[in-house]
């Protein structure tokens, strides 16, 4: 009888092993949300056109872009032409936040890019995607206050829920159109003489004769850049930087020559020319980005080193980084931290460029956000702490600080 008794303790202590309540499960969240809940082309504003297949249209897109589609563009799934109306669909990615929240990463196999804008473009008629008869292609331009050189035009792939570039083509040198102004804007471009290494030895000057043509440029197109850029002159490459405090400065000499050209009376403010650059392509429907490959001349391997504290929280934190001109995702490496070498042994960043790391996370229903400026230097490891945020708030302080 104390044989059963013993048995029967013994069988019962497994059972309120068994149906033991265990401590929930905490909800780290998965590695796709944030590509479908919080950064994706769907968070494009869509612009729509109505037109007429059999007309000749120009459409405008509320960042600027441009649209020249020459009539019977259009044709059904069976190559017939299009006879009822046309609905044209319009993405631009220009602005830095729609760039971040469309995820439109700017790399090429593993290099990054500079961007000059991307677009997205769709034809549809009664419920029905449409193609471009053969031949065709529409006429796209794209505002930008730098001229960039060497631009291509790269085709959007969709792969695994990103866009991937493909198939550059190389595309004309930006347009200059004209825009009349009643006040002059004085240029932000700061002409770089030469370059002095850290010895203080001189590496190269430009000549007295490529700085004043370079000059006369400038101050002819009131010539204002958002990002660094460059000048051909006569052959030879000057680089331009944005008005903060360049590697080299501009002699006092070439200073006080653009300031009195400014002021003088040789250019009237009544009737002052401002020029605004366009690039100006042939595009298919699809994405297409206006990309060249990253060029700066204060890029350089540096030692910088992602670090985000509460990571171990998530199932998944996506890290990505913007500049001026281009937008990197991150790599997570074995020791816990972040790369954006794409592959390459090094990473390469302009030294004195200025950049935001953004960290982004999703779980429990809701994003968890991170964001730090900063401007690269030789050696540095940069931290962040996600916290919890709305979609809402996470748009607003993009569009506040970026």
């Amino acid at each position: 009888m104390k044989k059963h008794l013993i048995l029967l303790g013994f069988l019962a202590s497994i059972f309120a092993a068994c149906t033991e309540t265990k401590p929930p499960v905490a909800d780290k969240g998965n590695a796709t949300d944030v590509f479908t809940k919080v950064y994706s082309q769907e968070k494009l504003p869509t612009q729509t056109f109505t037109i007429d297949n059999s007309k000749d249209i120009v459409l405008t897109g509320k960042s600027g872009t441009q649209l020249t589609i020459a009539k019977n563009s259009f044709v059904d799934s069976k190559g017939n032409p299009v006879t009822s109306k046309v609905e044209i669909e319009l993405k631009e990615a220009i602005h830095p936040q729609d760039i971040v929240l469309g995820n439109m990463t700017t790399t090429y196999n593993g290099q990054p890019l500079q961007t000059g804008g991307m677009i997205y473009l769709n034809a549809r008629a009664s419920d029905a995607d449409l193609s471009l008869q053969a031949g065709k292609s529409i006429g796209v331009s794209i505002p930008t206050d730098s001229a960039l050189a060497d631009m291509s035009l790269f085709e959007g792939v969709q792969e695994n829920g990103t866009i991937v570039w493909k198939n550059p083509v190389p595309i004309p040198e930006p347009k200059l159109k004209k825009t009349t102004s009643k006040r002059i804007r004085e240029t932000n471009a700061i002409l770089i003489l030469g370059e002095v290494a850290p010895n203080g030895d001189t590496l190269f000057q430009h000549s007295e004769k490529t700085i004043a043509k370079a000059n006369k440029i400038i101050l002819e197109q009131g010539l204002q850049i958002t990002r660094d850029s460059f000048l051909m002159v006569g052959g030879v490459r000057v680089d331009l930087e944005m008005k903060y405090p360049p590697r080299v400065q501009l002699t006092a000499n070439a200073e006080n020559a653009m300031r009195q050209k400014l002021n003088s009376g040789t250019i009237d403010e009544d009737s002052d020319v401002q020029k605004r650059v366009n690039y100006v392509f042939s595009a298919k429907l699809g994405w297409a980005n206006i990309d060249r490959l990253h060029y700066d001349s204060r890029t350089q391997a540096v030692e910088f080193v992602t670090v985000v504290e509460n990571k171990a929280e998530f199932a998944s934190v996506y890290v990505a980084l913007l500049t001026n001109s281009m937008y990197l995702p991150g790599q997570l490496k074995q020791d816990g931290t972040f790369t954006f070498s794409g592959g390459a042994a090094q990473q390469q960043f302009p030294v004195g460029a200025k950049a935001t790391l953004i960290a982004t996370a999703y779980k429990e229903g809701h994003p968890y956000f991170a964001m730090q400026q900063f401007t690269f230097a030789p050696v540095q490891t940069l931290s962040l702490n996600l916290q919890a945020t709305t979609q809402e708030e996470l748009t607003e302080e993009l569009i506040a600080r970026i």
